[in-house]
């Protein structure tokens, strides 16, 4: 029993280690946007397309999540606004107030802060797990952009150029909605296990079927 009890402590501290370094360097891009909502914001905004994602989305999956009321929402959605990391705009991508019937689009600042966080954190990762692959894409690489392993349509192709001959492999994977369902469907093809497949979207699972 000593045995397990210590062991269980062990990777509680790997865990709580880990999570203050993310959260240094979350704090390096995102000074003082700290709170789950900040994040949510974020990431949605980082995620959905030029026009921008709703702030009705937004607040569905924080009140499914932690219970979140609209109210604070738009607080969290000022807070980005006010440090510059998106834009509220209307249906007509003009600037509008924080609302519920708002869009909530990324900045330059967002673009290049939030690829810079993911890269030091996985970065942060992969210093201490050699075993750890990392590649990076984007769809058009623009000046400023750090260095990636693949620019423009991730076929199938180069995904099986990246991953170990055997498909007993975890992989990960965060971007826009239709770079998700691509690679979702090309790691199936490929015969890597559901279950191994893993991502963070922020909307419903059958949107990346």
């Amino acid at each position: 029993m000593q045995a397990n009890h210590a062991e269980i402590e062990a990777v509680e501290r790997t865990v709580a280690r880990f999570l203050c370094e993310y959260h240094k360097i979350w704090q390096n891009q995102f000074p003082g946007l700290n709170k789950r909502a900040h994040w949510h914001v974020i990431f949605s905004a980082r995620c959905s397309p030029a026009e921008g994602v709703s702030c009705r989305s937004i607040h569905r999956t924080l009140y499914g999540s932690y219970g979140t009321d609209i109210r604070t929402c738009i607080e969290r959605v000022k807070d980005c606004e006010a440090d510059g990391f998106i834009r509220v705009v209307d249906g007509s991508s003009q600037p509008s107030s924080p609302s519920p019937g708002c869009l909530i689009a990324g900045t330059d600042k967002l673009y290049e802060s939030f690829d810079r966080h993911c890269r030091d954190t996985i970065e942060e990762l992969a210093s201490r797990h050699p075993q750890l692959k990392r590649f990076y894409c984007y769809e058009q690489q623009r000046e400023g952009d750090l260095d990636a392993h693949g620019i423009g349509y991730l076929d199938q192709a180069l995904l099986n150029a990246w991953l170990p001959e055997t498909r007993d492999v975890d992989v990960y994977f965060l971007g826009p909605v239709r770079f998700m369902k691509a690679v979702k469907k090309h790691l199936k093809a490929m015969g890597v296990p559901e279950t191994q497949s893993r991502y963070e979207f922020f909307g419903p699972a059958s949107a990346l079927e």
